[in-house]
């Protein structure tokens, strides 16, 4: 837990005006709100409202990501992109699919993955996920569009 705190207490202080501007702006007392920050101070710690206040102000999920890090996770936004259709959604997601087997197979022709291929792979990779996510995004408009 501690990283988590640490990380929280990070945030604030990066925070526009520091801990004091942060307690302004969330109408904290300042003395409050740097005990409840101070990662050694186990006796006050933030509630989970707290903890949410700062990184809808900070707009830093890093103490996000560290909680979900903590639990073998990775916090990811989503992205609301919806294609124009759900067969140019299909398509799309099948042609990065395709393209990432093709960088695939060519990275392992001297059977090693160097740093820069790794580094496209991930690219590619990411790119699926966007595009899977345009497609379910697509897919639940057209949901909730025949739910009318």
């Amino acid at each position: 837990m501690d990283s988590l705190f640490i990380t929280l207490h990070k945030t604030a202080l990066d925070a526009k005006g520091g801990i004091t501007g942060l307690a302004s702006r969330l109408v904290v007392r300042q003395q409050t709100m740097i005990n409840k920050l101070n990662p050694d101070d186990e006796a006050s710690e933030p509630k989970i409202s707290e903890f949410v206040r700062i990184m809808k102000d900070t707009g830093d999920t890093a103490p996000l990501d560290e909680l979900c890090r903590m639990f073998g996770g990775k916090f990811a936004t989503r992205n609301n992109e919806k294609s124009p259709s759900l067969l140019t959604a299909i398509l799309s997601a099948d042609s990065e699919h395709g393209l990432l087997s093709i960088e695939i197979e060519k990275a392992l022709q001297d059977d090693e993955i160097s740093g820069g291929e790794m580094a496209s792979l991930s690219r590619n990779i990411q790119n699926i996920r966007v595009c899977m996510e345009s497609l379910e995004n697509t897919l639940r408009a057209k949901h909730e569009k025949g739910a009318e």
